[in-house]
């Protein structure tokens, strides 16, 4: 939906002069291009699919950080209990451990 530079400033005018006015403005020029980049598929390193938008989300979900500190492409249950099972410590408290 790409908006005429007449529509921007209607729409902005009743907001006071700086920063978010001037951001409001940017985005309502560009509102395609920032969708357009938004909704690209991307595949992270740990297997996982999702748009742009959400990949900061997904970098803090537990999925990516089981990958990133033991490189665990995808954490199965068989793989969870081979690694909580060959450690000294009780396996319900390591398994806890790998799964959070």
């Amino acid at each position: 939906m790409k908006y005429t530079e007449e529509e921007v400033i209607e729409m902005t005018k009743d907001m006071e002069p700086g920063k978010k006015r001037q951001n409001r403005r940017f985005y309502l020029r560009n509102v395609d291009v920032i969708k357009d980049k938004n909704h690209k598929e991307i595949t992270c390193d740990c297997g996982s699919s999702m748009k742009k938008g959400s990949l900061l989300s997904h970098l803090r979900s537990k999925k990516h950080i089981a990958f990133v500190q033991r490189g665990i492409k995808n954490p199965s249950m068989d793989t969870i209990l081979e690694e909580s099972s060959s450690s000294s410590s009780s396996s319900v408290d390591e398994f806890v451990k790998i799964i959070l």
